[in-house]
């Protein structure tokens, strides 16, 4: 055998696969972006909103408190899973919904994940089950009829001097968190198997609870958090953070077919770093470890 084929069968032996960009590039060529690969297999492509300006109580957002669009792939070809979850402005909800309709995308959710946030704003969860490209063009496509890609609004006011204690946050809840967006994350995935017309559901299509952090100027934090619940934990949880200065601003379902039924429960919390990731541990601690 020519040493070529040695290697490459050794190769195959040890499992090898072609790389990332490689194994997506049908959905990367359809959708317009590229995304990240995720370590569950899947792939998800983000878009943020450059042109919005979005304060909750006088207090900028930064893209890390939930100011993004994403969908999330299960494979590259003609079987894929599709889930993903658009912010919207009001203006854009109806038409983005009748192009995603019109390619075959299920609308699953259209809610706040918010309140009191200016300008408001709508978050609409959608699937589909089939051509991973033809989906990705069907996203594109909606996408296209929002602001996102447009011109970015000027900069809000910065918080240059406000720094993260992102060590402090790692401690009080026992997780490793990741830079992201301005600020800081966690996330915590489900431990049991989540499945929808018999397909499994990856962790990294919704299925973790998210806690996101950005400092501000008053040495405090700002939070948003998405804790994902069996129905038996959604009013300990809530009870759990009662007193932490953590606001529930949202309980609803984001799909429309899992099992075992899950809701989410969404947060806002603005006020020491202390108080909030106290309140956060209590809560975490109802989830199953």
């Amino acid at each position: 055998m020519a040493i070529a084929g040695v290697v490459l069968t050794m190769f195959f032996m040890a499992g090898w696969q072609a790389p990332a960009d490689t194994v997506w590039k049908p959905v990367v060529d359809a959708i317009g972006r590229a995304g990240q690969q995720q370590s569950d297999g899947s792939y998800t492509v983000g878009w943020p909103r450059p042109d919005l300006r979005v304060s909750i109580a006088g207090i900028p957002m930064k893209p890390i408190l939930g100011l993004s669009s994403s969908a999330t792939f299960s494979g590259p070809g003609e079987d894929a899973m599709v889930m993903g979850d658009l912010l919207l402005t009001d203006d854009e909800v109806h038409p983005v919904i009748a192009a995603l309709v019109a390619g075959g995308v299920e609308i699953t959710a259209v809610h706040n994940h918010m309140t009191r946030e200016i300008p408001r704003l709508v978050y609409v969860h959608v699937a589909a089950h089939g051509a991973a490209p033809a989906v990705a063009r069907t996203l594109k496509a909606a996408l296209a009829l929002t602001g996102m890609g447009g011109s970015a609004a000027a900069a809000p006011p910065s918080a240059a001097h406000a720094v993260l204690d992102t060590a402090l946050l790692e401690r009080t809840l026992g997780f490793s968190g990741r830079a992201a967006g301005g600020g800081f994350q966690f996330r915590i995935p489900r431990r049991e198997t989540v499945n929808e017309r018999g397909m499994r559901i990856p962790a990294s299509m919704g299925l973790s609870s998210v806690m996101n952090f950005q400092a501000t100027e008053d040495g405090r934090v700002a939070m948003t958090g998405d804790f994902v619940l069996l129905g038996s934990e959604v009013q300990p949880v809530i009870r759990a953070l009662a007193g932490s200065g953590i606001e529930v601003t949202a309980l609803h379902s984001h799909m429309l077919a899992e099992e075992p039924r899950l809701f989410f429960l969404h947060l806002w919390g603005h006020d020491r770093p202390e108080r909030i990731t106290q309140g956060l541990k209590a809560a975490v601690s109802v989830l199953p470890r």
